[in-house]
C-alpha cells in the first residue's frame, strides 16, 4: 500500500514541478483559477490587465460587442485601438450582462459600444 502511494506522490511531483517551473505555465495556471484582473485608471488615464499596462486611454477607437449564433449564442466585449488591434475583455452567453459591462466601460473610457451579430 504504502508503494502506490510514494508511486503517486512521485508521479505529482514530475508533473508538477515543470508546471510551477516556469513562470509562463504558473501565470497561465493562475489565470485560469483566478481570471483576469483589470484596471480601467482615469488619473493616468490608463487600461491595466493583471498589473501590465496595455494602453491609454486615447488608444482606444471604441468598445465592439460581437454576436455569434449557434446551439447559444456567444457575446464578445473588446476594445477596438486606433491602429486597427483588438484586446477581447470577457465574453458571455448573457447579452445583458456584457451590455453593462460595455456600458459601464464606455462611460470610463469617452467611447461608443458598437455591436454587431
Amino acid at each position: 500500500m504504502s508503494t502506490y502511494i510514494f508511486i503517486f506522490i512521485l508521479t505529482l511531483i514530475f508533473l508538477l514541478i515543470p508546471l510551477f517551473g516556469s513562470p509562463r505555465a504558473y501565470r497561465a495556471l493562475k489565470r485560469l483559477v483566478v481570471g483576469d484582473r483589470w484596471e480601467f485608471n482615469g488619473n493616468y488615464r490608463r487600461i491595466s490587465r493583471n498589473n501590465q499596462k496595455l494602453l491609454d486611454f486615447d488608444e482606444v477607437d471604441k468598445l465592439h460587442i460581437r454576436t455569434t449564433t449557434g446551439e447559444s449564442d456567444e457575446h464578445r466585449l473588446t476594445i477596438l485601438q486606433s491602429n486597427g488591434n483588438k484586446i477581447e475583455i470577457d465574453q458571455s452567453s448573457d447579452f445583458h450582462e456584457i451590455f453593462a459591462l460595455a456600458d459601464d466601460i464606455a462611460s470610463v473610457l469617452g467611447v461608443e459600444v458598437a455591436h454587431e451579430k
